[in-house]
């Protein structure tokens, strides 16, 4: 299956300039061979240098990645503890409405008892003023050297126990 004319040519001896064809034609292969090794060693070369690059670049991602998810963990964690924090805020802020609404409470019924005292010393200074004038009339007609004067005054202050009532209508404050 050899070429017949590579037979017949290798028949004959080889002329200077098919010597010299010959010479160039294999100089040139043998430059386009270096080239192509070159050229190959070359884009080995660049694969490799991006083969790296990816790699580092893939690293570069993968820790990114592992800082998101991090900071995704502390960020949902943090949303759990506002919600257990919302659920006691919302507790203590019921509670402080209820002592509000107490302590106002306690206001009022503090004012009423203020406003009552308030009536009832006025109510005493009454019955002081009225008990001073009735003592100035037991002194106006009980003369001082009366020899019955410390008997009248004792009957006088002393204090007379009233029964309660029974029901409407019955005894109406019997003395005892």
């Amino acid at each position: 299956a050899a070429d017949p004319r590579a037979a017949a040519a290798a028949q004959y001896p080889q002329t200077a300039l098919e010597e010299a064809e010959a010479t160039a034609h294999a100089l040139r292969l043998g430059h386009e061979r270096a080239r192509l090794v070159s050229r190959r060693r070359e884009m080995v070369s660049t694969f490799d240098a991006s083969l790296k690059d990816l790699r580092r670049e893939k690293a570069a991602l993968e820790a990114e990645l592992k800082a998101a998810d991090m900071k995704r963990l502390v960020v949902y964690q943090e949303l759990v503890q506002l919600k257990q924090f919302e659920k006691r805020e919302t507790v203590l802020t019921d509670k402080l409405d209820s002592k509000i609404a107490e302590r106002d409470d306690i206001a009022v019924k503090t004012e009423q008892c203020t406003r009552r005292l308030q009536s009832k010393t006025e109510e005493i200074e009454g019955v002081t003023e009225k008990k001073k004038s009735v003592l100035k009339e037991f002194d106006t007609m009980v003369d001082e050297s009366h020899q019955f004067r410390e008997a009248l005054l004792k009957v006088f202050l002393k204090k007379i126990k009233r029964l309660k009532k029974k029901a409407a209508g019955e005894d109406d404050g019997q003395l005892l």
